[in-house]
C-alpha cells in the first residue's frame, strides 16, 4: 500500500466504527461469525459468543483485551487501527477532528500495515479508501449490514 500517513481526514466522511472494522476484516478473511465463535469459544459457549460477536460488530458491546487477543487468533486485523477507531468513536466531534484517521479500504478495511495479499503481492491504494484487491468488489454501498452468524443456505 502506498501511503502510510493518511493524516487527519476531517473533510472526509466519518471514520469507520470499531465494530464495522472488525466485521469487515472478518469478512475479508472469509469467515462468518459462527466460524469465529467455533474457533475461539470455550466448550459449550459458542452460541453465547455468536451473540456477543454480533453485538461487538454493531458497537453495542465493549471489547476487552482478552477478546481482542482471541479474535487475533481467528482472523487478521490491526489492533492499533482498532484502538484508533475506538478513540475516534468515543470522542466528541471536536476532539475526533484533531485525531488521526486511519486510511482503510471501504470494502475490506485493510490498511498500510495490514494489506490484502494478492497473487501479485500486497494490495495498493486505487482510491483514498479503496484497495486494489477490492476494485470491482465494491457494491457502491458504504457499509453492509452485519452478519448474523447464521450460515446462508446454498
Amino acid at each position: 500500500m502506498s501511503d502510510p500517513n493518511a493524516g487527519t481526514l476531517s473533510e472526509a466522511k466519518p471514520p469507520m466504527t470499531p465494530g464495522t472494522y472488525l466485521r469487515k476484516r472478518r469478512e475479508a478473511s472469509g469467515l462468518c461469525v459462527l466460524d469465529v465463535a467455533v474457533r475461539i469459544a470455550a466448550p459449550g459457549q459458542t452460541a453465547r459468543l455468536v451473540r456477543s460477536l454480533n453485538e461487538i460488530e454493531r458497537d453495542e458491546l465493549h471489547v476487552t483485551d482478552a477478546i481482542l487477543h482471541a479474535l487475533r487468533h481467528a482472523f487478521a486485523f490491526d489492533p492499533q487501527i482498532y484502538a484508533q477507531l475506538l478513540d475516534l468513536h468515543v470522542s466528541d466531534a471536536a476532539a475526533a477532528a484533531m485525531l488521526p484517521h486511519p486510511q482503510l479500504c471501504r470494502v475490506c478495511a485493510c490498511s498500510w500495515h495490514d494489506p490484502c495479499q494478492t497473487d501479485d503481492g500486497p494490495c495498493h491504494w486505487q482510491e483514498r479508501d479503496l484497495c486494489s484487491a477490492c476494485v470491482g468488489a465494491d457494491p457502491g454501498e458504504p457499509e453492509a449490514a452485519p452478519a448474523s452468524g447464521e450460515r446462508q443456505a446454498a
